[in-house]
């Protein structure tokens, strides 16, 4: 397990000593050092850490407002459904549909994020109708 993803006391301990993380994530916000004597004060510094500072996040987007943006606008076909955790259940259920959809709207509604033109929004609406309609299409054939 990588440190960014360490969520409890037990996530860290499988990491390695406290010696060994601190180490780490010395090394990652260097300049900067971490002076933790304790698996709780490393996991208080990694939660700050993740929130605050952006190599600790993972991948390269800076929000998952961003990533969302860029997938909506930037990808298609088969890797931008992978991307945004499509699957085949997403088109069987259309509750599982709707949920997924409305996760990712509140996100990059134009009205509630920077995503001030709607081309994200737009894209992610016309997924969700292909979605919803799907079964529809399946019958008519």
């Amino acid at each position: 397990m990588e440190i960014h993803k360490a969520e409890s006391i037990e996530d860290l301990k499988s990491i390695g000593t406290i010696d060994e993380i601190v180490s780490q994530i010395n090394h990652i916000v260097a300049p900067f050092k971490l002076d933790a004597e304790s698996y709780e004060e490393i996991l208080k510094a990694t939660r700050l850490l993740k929130e605050k500072w952006c190599d600790f996040k993972t991948g390269p987007f800076i929000s998952e407002e961003e990533k969302y943006i860029f997938l909506l606008t930037e990808m298609d076909g088969e890797k931008r459904s992978e991307k945004l955790g499509l699957t085949d259940q997403h088109y069987e259920d259309k509750e599982l549909a709707k949920r997924w959809f409305r996760s990712i709207a509140s996100k990059i509604h134009p009205d509630k994020s920077s995503n001030k033109d709607g081309k994200a929004f737009k894209a992610l609406k016309d997924i969700y109708d292909i979605l919803i309609d799907y079964d529809e299409d399946v019958q008519d054939v």
